[in-house]
């Protein structure tokens, strides 16, 4: 419960600042889960404030879903269905240069439930797109992401 408070202030500072105008992105990643060796697909959307020159922070939203997997057991194979996890997150950004950005979210999954953290490096290919790794994690599940994110 403490978490999901956590989660619900941070997204409600986001909101309450007072600095300059945000901007909406939106992006999508491909990643891979370390434990169920799986692939998967994120998309994710956030609404950055300007809080100086290089730190902005906002709300995020995510969606993890992960495919299936056939697993030979025994001389039997069994198909393991995928699973989609949605989190709401607080999210900040630092611009360390003019291409290299590193940031975090921090939030909570809604099913399964859990915490929810994100650490990321981009690298600005221009002031609208950006390439980012990420390992987008929870209490239970570990995962390398590799994407895109526009400005919109």
């Amino acid at each position: 419960m403490k978490k999901l408070l956590l989660s619900i202030a941070l997204v409600a500072f986001a909101f309450t600042t007072t600095a300059q105008d945000g901007k909406f992105n939106v992006g999508g990643d491909i990643s891979y889960n370390f434990d169920g060796e799986v692939f998967g697909l994120m998309g994710e959307v956030n609404y950055l404030f300007e809080i100086s020159d290089e730190f902005r922070v906002g709300p995020a939203a995510t969606y993890l879903y992960s495919f299936g997997k056939d697993s030979e057991i025994g001389g039997t194979t069994i198909s393991i269905e995928g699973s989609g996890n949605f989190a709401l997150a607080g999210a900040a950004r630092y611009d360390v240069s003019d291409k290299f950005t590193i940031g975090a979210d921090l939030g909570y999954f809604l099913d399964p439930s859990g915490f929810y953290y994100r650490p990321l490096v981009g690298y600005n290919l221009n002031e609208n797109t950006m390439i980012q790794l990420s390992l987008p994690s929870s209490e239970a599940s570990n995962n390398l992401a590799l994407g895109v994110m526009f400005a919109l």
